[in-house]
This record gives C-alpha cells, sequence and structure tokens, in this order.
C-alpha cells in the first residue's frame, strides 16, 4: 500500500504539472504511472478514504482533481520527522538510559531501549526526557562543549570518562572529580607536577593539578589570595584531594624553603590520625573539618601555613555504628606501639576497650604487616580488612616520622599517647549503684579498679582523687549553708558513666586542638603577602540514624552549597547584569529557605535546642514539638509520620529536613546531651592539678583562680553548646572566603561499595544534580567564565608601548590586542571594565600574556598597523556619514519648499473654494439646459415658443454671473454667491415643469403602445402553457423508469457492503484518540466521516505542538551560541523572551507555497493575513478580504485552515515591517466579530 502510495503522489504531480498546460498540449508520463493513477482513483471512490501521511516538514497542497477532496501531503520519505530520535530517559538504577522515540503524544512519549534484546516500550513525560547527540561515544575535557547541555548528557560523559580511567572533567573553571578507589601512581607522580606547572587550564586534559596552578597563577596576577573548596559526599575522595593540592604548591614553590615544605605535607598524615575514622560510607572518612593555609610572599614563594579546624566529633569517642570505627590513631597505637610502649601503655586486644568493641574491632593491615602484631594485641580468629590508602602498622611509623618533622620531642610525644591510651582505660571504668533508692550514689565496679589505676598514672592524678570526682559532683548551697562550703553530691551509675564520658570527650578534644596548635606553630610565617587556603569539610551525610553530629554536617553544607550558589550563580550573573553583557537569567535551586530553618532568631533550631537547655527540666520530646510548632508549615521541614521509611517513628522523636541533597531524618535522642556535651567543674579543676605537663596544658586555659572558684562551683557547667561554637567557626570560615578568590572541585563517588569500576549512575546523577552542577553548566556555557580587567593588561603592556601609543585608552588596547592576535568575535566580550573570555578560549589569549619581549615588540608594530587602518576607516566612515548628512540637508531643503507650495496652495483653495464651488455649479446647470432641447421639440408650438425664450434668458443669466465672478472683490462676494444660488433654484423648478409637461403630453401614445403589448403578451402566454403540459407527460413516463432501477439496486444490495457500512458507523463513534498510535492518528486525518476527520485532526496538532515545544526547549549548541551571539541587540532579545506576538502580512507578498502554509491558498492578492502567536505556534488568525466577510480562526477549534508551521520556521520574525502591536490586533479582532475574553485585559 505504501509503494502505491509513493507511486500514486508521483502521478499527482503529473496531474498538477499537466494543470499548468494549455489543453492543446499534451503531457507525456509512463504507462505505469497511467494505471497506478487510475487505479488510485477507482479504490478512492470506492473506500472515500485517502491514507495520507503527514509530516510537520512535508509541503501542503491543495487538490485540483475532483476525487482529492481535503487536505493532501506530499510523500517524501517514509519516517516521521523526530521518530526513532535518539534520547536519554530517567532510570532508577542507571541514571538515564539511551532510548528512541517509537511513538508521540500531547504529554508523553513512548520510547524503546536501545542495546537491549528486549522490545518492550514505555512512557515518558517530555519534561524527563533529554535529546542525545548522534555520536554518544564521543567524550569532552569541558561539558560546556557538549551538543546538548542536559543532565543525561552530563552523566553519559561522565560515564565515557569513568570508563577510560579518566576521572577529571571540567565545568569551564569547576573540576568534577570521581573517585578511582585505586591507586593510580603515574597520575600524580612529580613529572605530572612538572607537566601541569604554568599551564592554563584547558592546555592539558582535566586534573586536580591544573586547579592548583589556576589558584596560584590567580594569586600572582590578580594580587589576591585563593581559596580552593572541595565538597562531596563522604567518600567522595576529599581529603586525598586536599593533600594532592597541597603537595603540588610545595613541590612547585616551596622547595626553596627546605623544612616548612616537608612540614607542610606531614600535616595530613597527623590529622587523618587523630580526626579520621571508617564509616559505612567511607574507610577514611574526616570526621572534622580542616581549613589549611598555604602563605606567600610577594615573589610567590611559600614561607609558612596555618590550620584550623571545624567541629571535630566527639561523640564516635565513647561509641559507634557495628561496622564503623572509632579515631584511627587508637588501632594505630595498638598495632604499631612497640613491646617497651606497648607495657607502658597498658594496650591489649581491641574487644577489651569498650570505647572498641562497640564497633568494628579489626585493623586495616596487609598481608606482610599482619603478623608483625604480637597475639596479645590481636585477635586472629577475625581477618584484617584492606584498603589501599590505610594501613594501621605503617600508618602509625608514618606518624612517628610526622611529629619528628614538625619538632615534637619524644616526650612530648610519649605524653600525646599516654593521654590517647588513658582514655582507652577511661572508657572500661564501669559504676553500679549502692542501693535500690539511688540515695547513696554509686560505686566502681571490681573489675574497673585496675582501669582507674591505669588512667591516673597515665593522666598524672591520684587514684582517690579520680574516684572521688567520677562518683561526685562537687556544689555549693546559694541560699543556706555556710559560705564557701562545698558539699559532695553523689552520682548515679548513668549520671557518672556521662560524666566519664564528657571527661573522655573533653581531655582528646583538647588534645586534639593542642595537636592542631603544634602543626601551626612548625609554619611560622612573617611576611606572608597571599594565601592559598584549601577547605575539606565532612561530606553531607545521610544515615541509618542521624543524630547531632549528622545535623551539624549538614549545615555546614547546606552553608557551603549556599556559597557556591552565591559565588558561581548569582555573582556571576550579577557581574554579567553589571558589566552589561546582556547573557540570559538562569535559575536555580536557592536553599536560603533550608539555611533560614537552622539561623532564624528565636524560632530557628538552633537557637531552640540553646533554649531548652536552659531550661530547669529539660527535655528532647519537648524540644522536638517545639521545632514542629514553629515551624508548621515550613517547606523544608516535615515530621516523621510523612516518611514512608520513617512511620515507625513518633513525631516528637525527630523531625526531617529537606535538604539540597536529600531529605534526611533526625532522631533528636541525643540532641541535647551533645549540644551540652560539657565537663562538670570538679573534673575540670581535676584536670589542671595532673603532674603531666601537656595534661595540665591542655585544661589550663580554662583554669580558675580562688575568686571566681565559688561562682564557678555554683554551675553545673562551663562551656557554651557546641551549635554556638560551630555557628561562630563557620561564620568566620565563610567570612575568609568570601574575601578570596575561590575555586571550586566537586567530588563524586562513583558507588557505595567503595569499589573500583564500578559506575552507579543513578548515584553519581544524584550528586550531581545537588552539587548544582546543572545550574553552573548552563551559566558557564552561555556565559564568560575567564575575565581580565582592561587596566592589568594595560599595565602588562604599558612599559613596551611606544609614546605614540601610550595615550591609548585601555579598552582600545584591548581591542587593538584581540584583533592582532586573530580571536573571533564570538569567543570575548567587552564589558564596562573587563574583557570577558568563553570557556576554553582564555587560553589562547593567556598565551599573549608570556611572550618574550621581541615577541611583545612585534605585536606592538602590528597593533600599531592595526590602529593607522582602523583610524583611516573610521575618517573614511566620517567623511561618508558627512556626505549623507549633506545631502540629508539638501533633500530637507527640497521638502521644505514642496510643503510650502501645498500650504499655500492649500491657504488658496480654501479662499477661493466657495466661488470654484458655484462655477462648477452654473457649468453643470449650462449642461442640463442644453439637453431639453430634445423636450421642448415634443411640445407644441405655443409652448415651443414660451420655453425657448425661457432658455435662452437663462443662459445669459448664467453668462453675465460667471462674467461677474471672475472679477469680483470680497466686498460683493456674498451678494453674487446669493444670486448664484437663487439663479440655480430657479432654473431647476422651471425644468421641473418643463419635465412634468412633456410626460403629461406624451401619456396617450404610451397607454396605446401598452394596449397593444397585452394583446401581443396573451398570445405567447397561451403557446407556453400548450408546451409545458406536452413536456410534463413525457417526464412522468421516465421517472417512473428511474425508480424502477434504484428498485432494483436496492434490493441486489450484498451483506458484505452493509457491514462495511455498519463498520463506518461504530468508527465515527470512536472520538476518544488519546490511546491512538500516532500514525493511525495520521491515516484518519483524510477520513470520508467529518466527525472522525476532524477529531484526528485536531488531536494530530496536540500532539505535533507538544513535541516541537519540547525539541525547542532543547535546543543544541549551535544554536545557542548563535542565539548567544545576537544577544547583544537588545531589541532582538525582547522579540527572542516576548510569548506573544502578532503579525500582518500581505497575500500579495507571498508565494503559492507559502499562502498554502498560512491557510490562504487560493484567496485574493489582496487579502490581509493577521496572525497571533502564542511562544512558538499560532493561536489566532484572521483573514479580510475584499468583498468578503472576515475568517477568524481559534487554535483548537479550526485547526485545518490555520497555519501550519511554527513561528520560527514562518520566518516572519525575520521580515520587516510585518510586526504589529497587540492592540491593534485586538481591535480588528473585536471589531470583526471576535470573543474579547481571548483578547488582552487592557483592550478589553
Amino acid at each position: 500500500m505504501f509503494e502505491l502510495l509513493r507511486r500514486s503522489m508521483k502521478c499527482h504531480e503529473v496531474y498538477e504539472k499537466q494543470s499548468k498546460f494549455s489543453e492543446e498540449e499534451e503531457y507525456m508520463h509512463s504507462d505505469q504511472e497511467k494505471s497506478d493513477f487510475v487505479l488510485l482513483q477507482k479504490q478512492l471512490f470506492r473506500s472515500e478514504v485517502l491514507f495520507a501521511i503527514i509530516i510537520p516538514s512535508s509541503e501542503w497542497l491543495y487538490a485540483r482533481s475532483s476525487f482529492f477532496s481535503d487536505i493532501t501531503i506530499k510523500l517524501n520519505e517514509m519516517d516521521i520527522e523526530g521518530l526513532n530520535m535518539l534520547v536519554w530517559a530517567p532510570d532508577d538504577k542507571d541514571g538515564f538510559v539511551l532510548c528512541k522515540i517509537v511513538d508521540i503524544g500531547c504529554e508523553w512519549v513512548t520510547l524503546q531501549r536501545l542495546h537491549e534484546t528486549k522490545t518492550e516500550t514505555f512512557q515518558a513525560f517530555y519534561d524527563n526526557i533529554f535529546p542525545a547527540g548522534e555520536d554518544i561515544s564521543r567524550d569532552v575535557d569541558d561539558n560546556c562543549s557538549l551538543i546538548y547541555l542536559n543532565d543525561g548528557s552530563l552523566l553519559n560523559n561522565c560515564r565515557l570518562r569513568y570508563n577510560r580511567k579518566q576521572f577529571y572533567t571540567y565545568v569551564a573553571n569547576i573540576l568534577i572529580a570521581i573517585n578511582p578507589y585505586e591507586q593510580i601512581s603515574s597520575l600524580y607522580d612529580i613529572e605530572m607536577v612538572h607537566k601541569y606547572k604554568g599551564k592554563s587550564l584547558g592546555t592539558l586534559p582535566p586534573h586536580i593539578y591544573a586547579i592548583a596552578d589556576k589558584a596560584y597563577r590567580d594569586m600572582i596576577s590578580n594580587h589576591e589570595s585563593q581559596s580552593v573548596i572541595i565538597s562531596g559526599e563522604s567518600g567522595a575522595g576529599k581529603t586525598e584531594s586536599q593533600k594532592y593540592i597541597i603537595r603540588f604548591l610545595c613541590e612547585s614553590w616551596g622547595h626553596f624553603v627546605g623544612t616548612i615544605e616537608q612540614r607542610i605535607l606531614e600535616i595530613s598524615t597527623i590529622l587523618e590520625s587523630f580526626g579520621n575514622a571508617k564509616t559505612s560510607c567511607n574507610n577514611n572518612s574526616s570526621r572534622f573539618g580542616k581549613f589549611v593555609e598555604i602563605h606567600f610572599n610577594k615573589k610567590g614563594i611559600i614561607v609558612g601555613g596555618f590550620v584550623s579546624h571545624y567541629l571535630l566529633e566527639r561523640s564516635r569517642l565513647c561509641g559507634q555504628n557495628a561496622c564503623e570505627r572509632n579515631y584511627h590513631i587508637f588501632y594505630q597505637l595498638i598495632a604499631g606501639a612497640d613491646d617497651r610502649m606497648a607495657n607502658k601503655l597498658k594496650l591489649n586486644k581491641l574487644e577489651n576497650f569498650n570505647y572498641l568493641n562497640k564497633g568494628c574491632i579489626q585493623f586495616f593491615l596487609n598481608k606482610e604487616n599482619s603478623s608483625k602484631i604480637v597475639p596479645g594485641r590481636k585477635n586472629y580468629d577475625l581477618d584484617d580488612m584492606r584498603d589501599d590508602l590505610i594501613d594501621d602498622y605503617n600508618d602509625f611509623q608514618r606518624l612517628l616520622g610526622a611529629f619528628s618533622h614538625i619538632n615534637v620531642s619524644e616526650d612530648i610525644r610519649d605524653e600525646v599517647f599516654e593521654i590517647v591510651a588513658a582514655v582507652l582505660h577511661l572508657g572500661n571504668i564501669e559504676f553500679l549503684d549502692e542501693t535500690i533508692d539511688y540515695k547513696s550514689g554509686c560505686k566502681l565496679t571490681k573489675g574497673s579498679e585496675i582501669y582507674l589505676v591505669n588512667t591516673a598514672e597515665l593522666l598524672g592524678i591520684e587514684v582517690i582523687d579520680l574516684r572521688k570526682h567520677l562518683v561526685t559532683r562537687l556544689m555549693q548551697p546559694t541560699r543556706s549553708g555556710t559560705k564557701g562550703t562545698l558539699y559532695a553530691v553523689p552520682l548515679r551509675a548513668s549520671e557518672a558513666s556521662a560524666a566519664r564520658d564528657a571527661l573522655a570527650k573533653a581531655i582528646y578534644s583538647n588534645l586534639f586542638t593542642a595537636i592542631v596548635n603544634k602543626i601551626a606553630e612548625c609554619m611560622p610565617f612573617h611576611e606572608s603577602a597571599f594565601s592559598i587556603g584549601v577547605l575539606d569539610t565532612a561530606g553531607f551525610e545521610s544515615l541509618d540514624v542521624n543524630s547531632y553530629e549528622q545535623f551539624c554536617i549538614n549545615y555546614c553544607n547546606e552553608k557551603l552549597q549556599n556559597f557556591f550558589n552565591e559565588r558561581i550563580l548569582m555573582d556571576e550573573q550579577n557581574l554579567y547584569c553589571k558589566e552589561q553583557l546582556h547573557c540570559d537569567t538562569i535559575e536555580f535551586n536557592d536553599n536560603k529557605d533550608c539555611i533560614e530553618l537552622f539561623e532564624q532568631k528565636v524560632y530557628g533550631i538552633f537557637e531552640l535546642l540553646d533554649n531548652e537547655s536552659r531550661l530547669p527540666r529539660s527535655s528532647t520530646q519537648h524540644f522536638t514539638r517545639a521545632v514542629h510548632e514553629a515551624h508548621i508549615c515550613h517547606p523544608c521541614l516535615m515530621v516523621p509520620q510523612s516518611s514512608r521509611r520513617h512511620r515507625t517513628m513518633r513525631d516528637d522523636e525527630g523531625f526531617i529536613i529537606c535538604h539540597y541533597a536529600a531529605d534526611v531524618c533526625y532522631d533528636t535522642a541525643q540532641f541535647l546531651n551533645k549540644n551540652n556535651d560539657t565537663l562538670h567543674a570538679s573534673l575540670q579543676c581535676l584536670m589542671q592539678q595532673s603532674r603531666k605537663s601537656l595534661v595540665y596544658e591542655l585544661f589550663a586555659d580554662n583554669k580558675f583562680s580562688n575568686t571566681d572558684r565559688r561562682d564557678v562551683s555554683q554551675s553545673k557547667l562551663v562551656n557554651a553548646s557546641v551549635g554556638n561554637k560551630f555557628r561562630s567557626q563557620l561564620d568566620i570560615l565563610l567570612s575568609k572566603l568570601r574575601e578570596t578568590g575561590t575555586h571550586f572541585v566537586r567530588c563524586i563517588k562513583p558507588n557505595s561499595e567503595m569499589k573500583s569500576n564500578q559506575f552507579d549512575g543513578a548515584q553519581i546523577l544524584l550528586q550531581l544534580k545537588c552539587s548544582g552542577m546543572s545550574s553552573a553548566l548552563k551559566v558557564m556555557q552561555r556565559g564568560f567564565p575567564s575575565r581580565i580587567s582592561y587596566l592589568s593588561l594595560y599595565n602588562i603592556y604599558q612599559k613596551h608601548l611606544p609614546s605614540r601609543l601610550m595615550t591609548l585608552d585601555a579598552q582600545l588596547l584591548c581591542k587593538c590586542l584581540f584583533r592582532v592576535v586573530g580571536l573571533e568575535e564570538k569567543d570575548y566580550k567587552f564589558g564596562l571594565t573587563k574583557a570577558f573570555f568563553r570557556h576554553g578560549k582564555f587560553v589562547e589569549f593567556d598565551k599573549i600574556l608570556h611572550l618574550s619581549k621581541e615577541s611583545i615588540e612585534n605585536l606592538i608594530e602590528r597593533m600599531s598597523s592595526w590602529l593607522y587602518r582602523f583610524r583611516f576607516r573610521r575618517t573614511q566612515f566620517a567623511v561618508i556619514c558627512l556626505v549623507k548628512v549633506e545631502r540629508l540637508l539638501t533633500y530637507r531643503a527640497k521638502c521644505r519648499i514642496k510643503i510650502q507650495s501645498a500650504v499655500r496652495t492649500y491657504i488658496l483653495q480654501k479662499l477661493y473654494r466657495p466661488r470654484i464651488n458655484a462655477l462648477s455649479t452654473l457649468s453643470a446647470l449650462l449642461e442640463s439646459i442644453n439637453g431639453v432641447y430634445p423636450l421642448i421639440n415634443k411640445l407644441s408650438e405655443t409652448d415651443l415658443c414660451k420655453w425657448t425664450t425661457f432658455i435662452v434668458a437663462l443662459k445669459e443669466d448664467i453668462k453675465r454671473l460667471k462674467h461677474e465672478m471672475k472679477h469680483i472683490t470680497s466686498s460683493t462676494d456674498k451678494e453674487i454667491l446669493r444670486q448664484c444660488d437663487a439663479l440655480v433654484n430657479d432654473a431647476k423648478e422651471k425644468l421641473k415643469c418643463l419635465r412634468q409637461q412633456v410626460a403629461t403630453g406624451g401619456l396617450l401614445e404610451l397607454q396605446v403602445e401598452c394596449e397593444n403589448f397585452e394583446v401581443e403578451q396573451q398570445s405567447q402566454l397561451k403557446n407556453e402553457f400548450n408546451r409545458q403540459i406536452k413536456e410534463e407527460a413525457q417526464g412522468t413516463q421516465q421517472m417512473t423508469k428511474s425508480l424502477d432501477k434504484s428498485l432494483e439496486r436496492k434490493v441486489i444490495m450484498t451483506t458484505k457492503e452493509k457491514g462495511q457500512l455498519l463498520e463506518n458507523s461504530h468508527i465515527i463513534q470512536l472520538c476518544d484518540l488519546s490511546k491512538w498510535y500516532y500514525i493511525d492518528i495520521r491515516n484518519g486525518i483524510n477520513s470520508s466521516d467529518p466527525k472522525l476527520s476532524s477529531a484526528c485532526r485536531n488531536e494530530y496538532y496536540r500532539r505535533t505542538r507538544a513535541y516541537s515545544e519540547w525539541k525547542e526547549r532543547n535546543l543544541a549548541f549551535k544554536e545557542l551560541t548563535y542565539m548567544t551571539e545576537k544577544s547583544g541587540n537588545k531589541e532582538d532579545e525582547d522579540h527572542e523572551i516576548a510569548s506573544d506576538r502578532y503579525f500582518r502580512i500581505v497575500a500579495s507578498r507571498l508565494t503559492n507555497r507559502e499562502k498554502n502554509l498560512f491557510g490562504i491558498m487560493g484567496k485574493s492578492h489582496f487579502t490581509v493575513w493577521y496572525g497571533h502567536f502564542k511562544n512558538e505556534f499560532i493561536y489566532r488568525q484572521i483573514e479580510i478580504s475584499p468583498k468578503k466577510s472576515p475568517i477568524l480562526n481559534v487554535a483548537g477549534q479550526n485547526n485545518k485552515n490555520m497555519c501550519k508551521l511554527s513561528l520560527k520556521k514562518t520566518t516572519l520574525s525575520k521580515r520587516k515591517g510585518v510586526e504589529i502591536s497587540a492592540a491593534r490586533f485586538d481591535r480588528i479582532w473585536m471589531g470583526n466579530g471576535g470573543d474579547p475574553h481571548l483578547c488582552s485585559s487592557e483592550i478589553i
């Protein structure tokens, strides 16, 4: 059938051509075409259905033959444009999968997966699918170079590069780093450091070293400190990325300072031992945030460093989840300590310490070191864990070396290890209540005595004092009792355990702070000019049970994500607006509402938590209810019952916060304790009495004098809340970041199992979205991420400029420079104070900044030559403009003369118009009198003489008045005009009487003629009546025969034809086409049934319009680039943004094909077409033709007769003089009876 249709359409083209020739000419074509043409004609007459395939790009033709009664389509190709197109469709496992379109609907498309044996199809909405490029196997270094900028293409590019062992990808100046979970030594060796040193971003493949080098070069060129913010989930590789950046800076610009370089490199080893731990998401997870600053002098040489830390996870010290470990230092100490140290510290197996046996009790060891640990410190029944980056035995040896590099003596080092061991022994001290009523307090268990002695010995305090202060608390009465008297209040077992844990946390936290301070002391700097800071914070966490630590960590990530949005998305677009670059605005997900939930005054969660802590009887249930009541309608807060996953949790036990990355449910059971994780004053004073110098220093900052001991003893706690401390530290950090230039590294975790060569598309896609890469990709691709100020560029070349060029403006110098080096205009834009470059194009310009002196001088000569040519062309243009102005002035002078002539003519015409009109009236009257003579000749002689005398006298009066009018003055003007009017009126009356008299005289002759006419007419009527009677008799006989034949045909009707009629009547009733396939709707458009044809046509237009709108939203890169280049014209930019546009065009300006597309084929050349387009498609249409009623059409009601193309394909927006205003269109619409509700409110 399709082959038949193809040949038949060819025959139809032959028929069209043949109709253009005259009847005498003969058009020759093949016999096959003739036979197909005849066969198709018979089939069309028999079925009355034309199967025509409608495609958006085909040309519409009106059929001229008798059997083509509806619109037919020229069949150019079998495939519909857009079907079989490759798209990215969402998938729960892979994020996006490659599919092809097999059918389209109004809101959805039917897709089929590629590269799979199954041929099943599924449906997806237009908003969830994205077009894929033709070559999906090609990867790019910079995601901004992708043809289609969407999440599917971004994920596919990352997948391709990951499979090819290319773990770094750019988004303009932002680096995406996917953790390979394997050691690749060649990727980070010293040769790679030298390779990337001094190279512009984009010159070499993406790498973490390229970001570090860019930060250094920006610091030198902009004379501004820089920061590198490394973010990502836990286990994404942030800590390793920070170490690589520090190593690159030290290897490149720190070898001049010797020991400082080595100390900076060793700080990561120490901080990881005391601040990192194994979690369920990462074997080497940072449980604190650190900001490492490397300081440089004016020459760009490293002179020192500084380390800041934020929010150490203190609760991990006392308990961990089953698959997690405590801090690495405890396992390293037990695994790596020699026998002397182990005996001194009383170390044994991991499972014997309460602070370690609640979690994982396995070492990280390789095969060689597994046998080096004595049986007394290792359980050989458990297998060791393996990790390429972690080995507890080797890491302890590296820790000892790192301590020696930062000038930590062996005595201080041993005291550090003694404090670490004391924390482990302190955790083994357990308590037992004395009595049932708990009034007598508690006591130590029998097995705890040895650990009490070990703890006291390692901390340098008395055993009795430690025992006393663990089971009691000193208090002083405020209203009664002797002044200055202290009372020992016994503690219950639970309270004593809480005091023990608080002491352990305070000791370890203060030790960690002291170590960080010692690191900062070993890297002093005195002449720092600039610095490069590298921030590594704990990544976003969403665990099975999320407590206060996750609450603070995720709050920190919210603040950093907001800073990213502010610096990359908001500040970037604000800069474009300030510099008047006219770039499109990019929407992004703002998380200010979520941050407000944390920080809001009075009702913020931190404020509510602190207020709850101050209550006499505080409870987590009351705090949780207060949070829900204060933010009952907040969009970022939900109750646990609203989530299927957390329905077992009561609403007063937690809350759900909608973070930028994911929704997290927080268990508030430990919020109060962890926020008030402080130490009793009695234990604080006990630590200050230690014989160990390091232990004393840890608590020396909080020591109390005798004068204030009374006030302190009255207080239950001595430290501020953890939340307030963390918020103040975070505010200081963000203030530092805002004062520096920022660079971003987004670390991505490829899978949850932490395995190499495993790409989890869904998990990676979620991380890319949450990190803002989709919005950043659009901003960077459409924007200009690289820039340089005119003044900075001018200062570089000022010393090389000759005297004739010294007076050049800085912006003009940049224009000269860009022209000379051959940069394309689309790759840069000039702002008010800076020159901006597209992604990857600054590399070409950066080469200019590093040219030799000879090359710069040669470049300046070329600039001078271009400047001379530019000035000559400008002078030439000025001369041309002056000539045009002269011609314009001459033209205006001629126009003034014409205007003066026209005005004077008008004045004279206004003055003499009454006289001219009177002369015209008299001339017309004189002509009328001359026409009266034939009437006078019909009168009698008496009347003839009378009227002849009157006419002669009247002519004389007319001639006299005409003569007087030519010579009258203004004083007699009105009198002459009055006489003229009187003469004209009198002449009209006389002529009227003359006509009546002539008519009366001719009545007798007329009567005679009428009688003769009546006699003749009666004779003709009689003959005609007889003829009709004869013809009626013959017609009656023929009609009888015809009725007999019709009855015979009805009787012999076959059963097959009856069934066909019943089937056709059933099809007419099927007008619900939402479940029909696209191919069936196309074929049903030309059905013989008008209802079915109309329904199919409307459904076709709805589907094709929805599909076309989806394609317009997903423009290719080249189209976006073209639109960006044209965005400099403000008027054109406004047209692109406008959603409603109105046009008017005359049919004479259109070709026959265009008339067909606009729906006015066959109309007059003077037909005027009006169109109202909503976005890209026609909404209202008006056709006004001479001597015909206007035709008004509305989309969805009269689609058949409306414009078939989108606004872009009609090219109306590019034609001059065809666009009109909305008010003008609505006036024409309402003036021709259009529905006023479809007009704008202003017109109504």
